[in-house]
């Protein structure tokens, strides 16, 4: 038999409250149900955030009319403007900055020139053919190399011939012709050998190009150019060239105090040309079988306006990274974290990125499955608490790892991301400013509040459910619904429709709503409603159509001639009240176990375990419906029917 639904949500709002699911001796905690195969993250900003937002330094000159000046010492503090000049210590030479050309570890060494010849030092005793226009290097052993020359301008291989093997691991090429800013005076760096590649096969560089053996094993490149020049490269390749002249000007600035103020990561260099220091692509790329100049007239004229400038901090070259968005706040750390307002017309201010959870169980979950993503530590600044610090992982085998945001960032590196502009492009997460997106969680916490108040839940009710759902604290949710005030006035407005068949009247329902607040039971609320003379008087105004009537709603079968003559026996003696017959229907072990089996259908869409069924036919009689519904609404089982 089926329990009318009234009482299937008759439940005690105070007992909910002091004997919750916490303190049931029988009963375990709802389990920890697996996360989906694509995780979606929200997110904020684009690389590490110290520092300079290029994107940021551009929406304060466009939208905020700042100059440089105001762009630098806003993301900078603590430091002021400066010539190189003045500084007290110089780490790096200026007009020799060594740049680690990465594509180029661990290779061969071939460049030629155009115009005039090449010039070579370092090759002891060996001597160069006259007029050697191109030169082929590779590493013979720990502590020589041998060298090829070709008398014409070329990057093919049958163009060379062996010249010797040079007991050296150092050697310097630099064009004999003047330097006119043209490609055909510059060394051009034949990177994949062939004379028309692809574009970026070839690259010409301004200054001197260095092949060196590092600890007796491997062959690298090395630029030697001015600072002026590896900045013409630098900063169109930072920051487009079509920018406003303020934010060129403060990307001139950050990129030449970055580069002087030294970097030890680089043996036999001062800097690198990746991301991992500042992108740096020399002068022309070969683009369709000809040079195509990287640098920009707008961004010339800021390197030109700026020229020398830095930022000092106690006197030193002060090392000012910068980043693409932070998001709208920088990350701190050398210089103070500061509101980044301007960043606002980032297009990766904002972003939504898909992931597979697989990359995370593969790297960290030793073969078990992820259960638990909980965000332990943040920064403090900013929407969600700032950038990520402490990621607690949980799997299903019982692995745990704690991990850092940036080890996350780095982990879950492809997916399907959209900008804030809208566009969609394959990528993984941005940046370490991230927050599990609710997906998941808000189709859980919308079918919680279905269930336990009959409507969807709000924006704000599942902003403020998501975390405590996703760190596992459903329980937490589905009792906080059972005992709330909304969850009180629907039961009382079921009690007046489903016992006395009509509307409750405002002073009524007010007054009911009260009691509760006080402590009373809807239960009680319940056998007071079928106790009342209302109810007794629309079914038949005698004792025997009474309890003949309570046989019907609350049992929904008919009464038999034993039950009904006791009970009808029983208030014709006053013995006992109408309010007392109800209760006893209610506690009685056919209604609780008609009740139990009737949640489990209703919630988990299937019948009761036994020895589930028997526990809580037990507990029924002291902690209510709603002890039981709240358990089975937090279980992994509802969790997983509701988000699939």
């Amino acid at each position: 038999m089926s329990t009318p639904r009234t009482l299937r949500r008759t439940v005690t709002a105070a007992l909910a409250v002091v004997l919750g699911l916490a303190v049931l001796p029988l009963v375990a905690q709802p389990a920890a149900a697996d996360l989906p195969d694509q995780l979606v993250f929200d997110g904020r900003g684009w690389g590490h955030g110290r520092g300079m937002s290029q994107w940021g330094a551009q929406g304060y000159a466009t939208q905020y009319g700042w100059t440089s000046a105001q762009i630098l010492d806003h993301y900078y503090g603590g430091t002021t403007r400066g010539r190189w000049q003045d500084a007290s210590s110089r780490p790096i030479d200026p007009d020799a900055v060594r740049i680690r050309l990465r594509g180029s570890e661990g290779r061969d060494f071939r460049t030629t020139v155009t115009n005039g010849t090449l010039a070579v030092s370092g090759l002891g005793s060996v001597a160069l053919p006259s007029g050697t226009k191109a030169v082929h290097i590779t590493r013979k052993d720990g502590s020589s190399f041998d060298v090829y020359a070709a008398s014409k301008t070329t990057c093919t291989s049958s163009d060379f011939t062996f010249v010797a093997n040079a007991k050296s691991t150092q050697i310097d090429v630099r064009p004999t012709a003047s330097y006119s800013g043209q490609a055909a005076d510059m060394l051009r760096l034949c990177t994949q050998y062939g004379d028309n590649g692809p574009p970026g096969t070839s690259i010409w560089y301004p200054g001197t190009l260095r092949t060196h053996i590092v600890a007796g094993a491997t062959q690298q490149t090395v630029n030697i150019t001015t600072i002026e020049q590896q900045l013409r490269s630098v900063v169109p390749n930072e920051s487009p060239s079509s920018w406003s002249l303020p934010a060129l000007e403060a990307q001139s600035v950050a990129a030449r105090s970055y580069a002087l103020a030294g970097d030890s990561r680089w043996a036999g260099a001062d800097t690198c040309d990746t991301i991992w220091c500042q992108v740096y692509v020399g002068h022309f790329k070969l683009s369709n079988g000809a040079p195509v100049p990287t640098t920009a007239t707008s961004t010339d004229q800021a390197i030109a306006n700026t020229r020398d400038i830095v930022r000092l901090s106690s006197g030193r070259i002060a090392r000012t990274e910068f980043s693409s968005s932070t998001g709208g706040w920088t990350a701190g750390g050398t210089f103070a974290a500061v509101e980044d307002l301007g960043d606002s017309i980032s297009p990766r201010h904002t972003w939504k990125c898909t992931v597979p959870t697989s990359l995370l169980e593969a790297k960290y979950g030793n073969g078990g499955s992820l259960t638990g993503f909980r965000v332990t530590e943040r920064n403090g600044l900013g929407t969600w608490g700032g950038r990520v610090e402490r990621v607690v992982l949980s799997f299903g085998n019982g692995t745990t790892a704690t991990v850092t945001g940036n080890d996350v960032r780095s982990t879950l590196n492809r997916g399907t991301c959209t900008e804030a502009n809208g566009r969609v492009i394959s990528a993984g997460l941005f940046s370490d400013w991230f927050d599990l997106a609710c997906v998941a969680e808000a189709a859980y916490v919308d079918e919680v509040h279905e269930l336990f108040l009959g409507r969807s839940a709000t924006g704000a009710e599942t902003e403020q459910w998501c975390r405590p759902v996703r760190d596992g604290n459903r329980i937490g949710l589905t009792e906080a619904l059972s005992v709330s005030d909304e969850w009180a006035g629907v039961q009382i407005a079921e009690l007046y429709q489903k016992i006395l068949g009509r509307t409750g009247d405002d002073e009524g329902r007010a007054y009911w709503l009260s009691q509760v607040e006080r402590g009373l039971r809807i239960e009680d609320i319940a056998a007071q409603f079928y106790g009342s003379q209302e109810y007794f008087g629309a079914n038949g105004g005698s004792n025997r159509s009474y309890v003949e009537a309570l046989y019907l709603d609350l049992l929904e079968r008919p009464a038999d001639a034993e039950g009904r003559d006791h009970w009808a026996t029983q208030l014709d003696a006053r013995r006992i009240n109408r309010q007392q017959v109800a209760a006893d229907f209610y506690a009685s072990v056919e209604s609780r176990a008609d009740r139990v089996d009737t949640l489990f259908t209703q919630i988990l869409g299937r019948s009761a375990d036994p020895e589930g069924r028997s526990y809580w036919i037990r507990q029924l009689l002291t902690l209510g419906d709603v002890s039981l519904a709240a358990w089975l609404a937090a279980s992994a089982e509802y969790y997983a029917n509701a988000t699939s």
